[in-house]
């Protein structure tokens, strides 16, 4: 398997043991790595990449987190990929790259899916220059911090950092957000710091600035309202099309919450921690207010003159313009509450130095002695670098009583990697009756190509037959042709 240039070292990402439901496109998947001592020893900064399963071809990462100390690293990132429900667990889905002296391939914005409208995975420090809280889509969506927040406030999150909420004035603030107009997704993370029965959680409040009316929102309710209910949908000139469910038993004091609200035109639905809790269909149209600028906000009700602001922790908040289905929101879930069980990171592989190749076996029928033979053509297959090259010209001196041969010249071309190189000596063992031959040795001399060096050293073996594959070296395939 060839490795993506730039890169000497990787590690296949591979599925788990929980595939999704059925086939995911442009799946924005978590891989996360804890203590990971290969990567640990390899970087002290982030040089990271990320491909498919052939190797080469790049697909979009961001990281949530990098750290390395101590021979040590952590990371957790995202890549967008397909997900196949039927692969068996250990199957190579990508590979994870990692190379000190590359260049980091991040890409934030592609490393989620099209239909994201915002996703912020709230990673940054609150008290930074604003705005602090970044959206990865090219929407850029940003937001600023609020209240008194400090960097005490970016704290673990359960999937990397996540942003607490004091609940007396800090929140996040997202002005002129484009809500999506006719399907919906919201998701988070979320962790009440308090006892929920003595307080409202309000995570998400789209509001029109200009009436001081919500537009849409996701409001866990434990105080004002005695039935203990969750409120997700919108609201446009007092009508409302939300879904209003029980969340008695769901949510408890510093216990981590996937949170997930969908609307695809017909029907609300409601998922906690991957699991549909209550569904409705409003009856009523949703189209909610998009005229006027609309302001976003995490942790606050933003409406006057009472102003609630919950205490929590908000992790993972993410803005789709579609409905999600029940498997992508199932194996989502399970994606950053079991990461493991979803994905795993193999044993490291390290791109073999091409400074080696071996021929396990090649045979040479010799008439009667010839004087000169020709090698005409043979290709050379090389692992992890340039896959193929060819032998174009060779030339075979035989002297008398032939016991030993001399190869005198060849050339070898290869593609997309080392131009030409040259065989400088051969040696040919031919036992009584020359009917036939073994190449018992040969040296190849490589000019100087980049960082290849000027050298490759090839070995003939005298193996029976071509061995298997050999995943450091490079094999001689065909056969030597010799005509009078």
């Amino acid at each position: 398997m060839p490795f993506l240039a730039g890169f000497s070292k990787r590690k296949p990402i591979r599925y788990g043991t929980v595939k999704p439901a059925s086939n995911q496109t442009a799946f924005s998947l978590l891989v996360k790595a804890s203590s990971d001592a290969d990567i640990g020893a390899e970087l002290s900064t982030r040089k990271l990449a990320v491909t498919l399963a052939d190797g080469t071809t790049q697909v979009g990462y961001g990281a949530l987190k990098f750290a390395s100390a101590g021979g040590l690293a952590d990371l957790a990132l995202r890549a967008k990929v397909d997900l196949d429900s039927s692969a068996a667990t250990n199957d190579v889905l990508g590979y994870l790259y990692y190379d000190a002296t590359a260049t980091d391939q991040q890409n934030k914005a592609v490393a989620v899916d099209s239909n994201t409208q915002g996703y912020w995975p709230l990673e940054e420090d609150p008290s930074g220059s604003a705005p602090q809280v970044l959206d990865w889509t090219s929407n850029a969506s940003h937001g600023t911090s609020q209240g008194s927040m400090t960097s005490g406030d970016l704290v673990a999150g359960q999937v990397g950092y996540g942003l607490e909420f004091d609940g007396t004035d800090d929140y996040l603030s997202v002005p002129s957000f484009a809500l999506p107009t006719s399907a919906i997704t919201f998701s988070c993370w979320w962790k009440p710091t308090v006892a929920v029965s003595d307080n409202d959680f309000i995570l998400f409040r789209i509001f029109d600035l200009t009436g001081n009316t919500r537009v849409y929102d996701v409001f866990p309710r434990f105080k004002d309202d005695p039935s203990n209910s969750g409120y997700y949908g919108w609201y446009n000139n007092g009508v409302e099309g939300r879904l209003v469910t029980d969340l008695s038993g769901y949510f408890a004091q510093n216990t981590w919450c996937h949170l997930v609200h969908t609307y695809d035109g017909t029907t609300n639905r409601v998922y906690i921690n991957g699991v549909e809790r209550g569904s409705n269909t409003p009856g009523v149209d949703a189209t909610w207010d998009t005229s006027t600028a609309d302001d976003l906000r995490f942790g606050s009700t933003g409406q006057e003159p009472v102003v609630n602001f919950p205490r929590l922790v908000l992790d993972e908040a993410r803005l789709d313009n579609v409905a999600r289905s029940a498997d992508w929101v199932a194996y989502d879930y399970q994606n950053q509450f079991n990461n493991g069980n979803t994905v795993t990171l193999g044993a490291e592989e390290v791109e073999s130095d091409p400074r080696r190749a071996q021929l396990s076996f090649v045979e040479l029928e010799v008439p009667n002695g010839p004087r000169r033979a020709r090698l005409a053509f043979t290709e050379l297959e090389v692992p992890n670098g340039p896959r193929r090259a060819r032998l174009s010209f060779a030339e075979l001196e035989v002297g008398n009583a032939p016991r030993r041969a001399r190869l005198s010249f060849v050339e070898l071309e290869v593609p997309n990697g080392l131009r030409r190189a040259r065989l400088s000596f051969v040696e040919l063992q031919v036992p009584n009756g020359p009917r036939r031959a073994r190449l018992s040795f040969v040296e190849l001399q490589v000019p100087d190509v980049g960082d290849i060096g000027d050298k490759l050293f090839g070995q003939l073996s005298s193996s029976p037959r071509l061995g298997g594959t050999i995943t450091t070296q490079a094999r001689l395939l065909g056969e030597l042709s010799v005509s009078c």
